[in-house]
């Protein structure tokens, strides 16, 4: 009789590493449903202004929130309800809410700020303050 030179005494290290990777798995999502969710941003600048990009995906515009306070940006959205009687098999797209603040380069002209929402994407493009653009200084004699 051949017997697997692991099994002995009852104890089968294959069983209990199978065991331990189910249980890690089923903590990493706790963890995950824990931790606040933040959109993922592309930021860049283009003449005198900021144009950001986030992504929303499942938030409208009467869910998301954008204020400006001298150079930082904060964008947040309110909880998504889902459709009542709504039992999910595997959440992975976040609804419950977020806040996102982002250091903007420079202080931005907030009466010409552009934002538009669409397919789950967030466009914001923010001008630059007049007053806080490079100024020249002559040199005089």
């Amino acid at each position: 009789m051949l017997v697997h030179r692991f099994q002995l005494g009852g104890w089968d290290p294959i069983k209990e590493i199978e065991k331990r990777m189910v249980d890690l798995a089923s903590d990493w999502d706790l963890v995950r449903a824990r931790r606040q969710w933040v959109p993922p941003v592309n930021l860049w600048t283009q003449n005198q202004s900021v144009h950001l990009q986030l992504l929303v995906p499942g938030y409208s515009k009467d869910n998301i929130d954008v204020q400006i306070e001298e150079d930082i940006l904060t964008v947040s959205g309110s909880e998504v309800a889902s459709a009542e009687g709504t039992r999910f098999l595997k959440r992975e797209i976040e609804t419950n809410g977020f806040e996102r603040k982002i250091k903007l380069p420079f202080r931005v002209d907030v009466s010409k700020t552009k934002a538009q929402l669409e397919n789950g994407v967030l466009d914001l493009v923010l001008e630059r303050d007049p007053v806080t653009q490079p100024q020249k200084i002559a040199i005089g004699n």
